[in-house]
């Protein structure tokens, strides 16, 4: 069981990183790649002893283990305030993964083999346990109650975090769960992530008192009731490809954002039921790709150097994920095309008016946003099939 999680939160935290169009996505991508590093360890250190496999996991992701709460908290607080958020006093999450790299450092200039070796002898007599020093700051006894005190604590955290604002901003959670596709996965998660953390706390604290309850039919029982919930958590991301991928067509993405001019009133304070729900969200969307459409026209941004999804967003006051989910889910094309279609439709324009009809084709192609000739008809016959100078002598040139 732990080997298959150990796979599958590896696979969505690659599929998060290098699929999802939020950038606040990268934190749960590193909280699953951290997840499933920890299952690896354990799967090959405990449940199918290999001494190759458990001296290269073992100890040598320790550090790592001490980043998944901080990385779980990051991503609830930027998926709540629906931006991607990091800050620098957001580094002093990370000073004890810090303090345990420096205490375990010696370990990483043991060799292999004699790691092998040690893991092996500890495999045979697990109540020696707690004899071998691997730490110069903590025993294991100690670094097991550490990093479950530690997560468990940002769990925790999190779940504080994300009731505070369910609260502050009365939302009705049946109707928000009901019609919210993110607000169901975050509580889903929270929920699954404290069932793995009382299980795994109580495993913890059966095992520092007495290593071989390692071997006991119970630890067996807990670590299943432990994995059980991770598997349905990383089951559930696996089916919520809104979540996975930015998908946001249909669905809600960004549950707190709030609408400010209909969900406050004069003094500022939130009234109830001010998420968006999935309709709303859909809706959104399409008004914002027409807003950005106007605004890209208008201002002829497609003909500026530093055309950015960063400027667009900043100039419509929305965030930048908006912008690229828009052109993803909305527009279906990146930046590069949706920039270069622009310039067409403006040369089209141009050489459809009788008074431009004194321009070059080359001289269309410099007003458009195009820096040389070449580039033009390129671009043209890719988007139109016909080269500029076709199109002109075509019908479809006539309005």
């Amino acid at each position: 069981m732990l080997l298959i999680i150990g796979l599958s939160s590896t696979i969505l935290a690659l599929a998060l990183f290098f699929k999802n169009e939020n950038r606040n996505s990268n934190f749960l991508a590193a909280f699953f790649f951290v997840l499933g590093q920890f299952n690896f360890t354990h799967y090959y250190s405990v449940i199918d002893f290999d001494p190759y496999w458990a001296a290269v996991f073992y100890n040598h992701f320790a550090p790592l283990y001490l980043c998944a709460g901080p990385f779980l908290y990051f991503y609830m607080r930027g998926t709540i305030n629906d931006d991607f958020i990091f800050k620098k006093l957001d580094w002093l999450h990370f000073i004890p993964a810090l303090i345990l790299l420096l205490a375990i450092g010696n370990y990483y200039f043991i060799p292999l083999k004699e790691k092998m070796e040690v893991l092996s002898e500890i495999n045979a007599n697990i109540k020696n346990f707690n004899s071998v020093k691997f730490n110069v700051l903590f025993t294991h006894k100690q670094g097991f109650i550490i990093r479950a005190l530690h997560f468990g604590a940002y769990v925790l955290f999190a779940f504080g975090f994300l009731g505070k604002y369910v609260l502050r901003a009365r939302i009705n959670i049946k109707d928000a769960i009901r019609h919210n596709t993110l607000i169901k996965w975050l509580f889903s998660l929270l929920f699954f992530l404290i069932v793995v953390m009382i299980a795994y706390g109580y495993f913890t604290f059966k095992f520092v008192l007495d290593p071989s309850f390692l071997k006991s039919d119970l630890a067996k029982i807990i670590l299943s009731v432990s994995g059980f919930g991770l598997i349905v958590l990383n089951g559930i991301l696996f089916f919520l490809p809104t979540v996975l991928y930015g998908n946001i067509t249909g669905n809600l993405f960004n549950p707190f954002l709030l609408n400010r001019t209909d969900s406050e009133d004069e003094v500022g304070v939130i009234k109830p039921n001010s998420f968006k729900d999935d309709r709303e969200t859909h809706l959104y969307f399409l008004d914002l790709k027409q807003k950005m459409d106007d605004l890209v026209e208008r201002e002829q941004l497609y003909k500026h150097q530093l055309f950015s999804i960063e400027m667009i967003g900043q100039m419509l006051n929305v965030p930048t994920h908006h912008i690229r989910i828009c052109l993803k889910d909305y527009h279906k094309m990146g930046l590069v095309e949706y920039r270069n279609t622009k310039k067409i439709e403006r040369a089209i324009f141009l050489m459809s008016e009788e008074s431009n009809n004194h321009l070059t084709l080359e001289a269309i192609g410099e007003a458009s946003g195009f820096n040389s000739k070449s580039t033009f008809y390129a671009v043209f016959k890719k988007i139109n099939g016909k080269t500029p100078l076709e199109y002109l002598n075509s019908s479809d040139s006539n309005p």
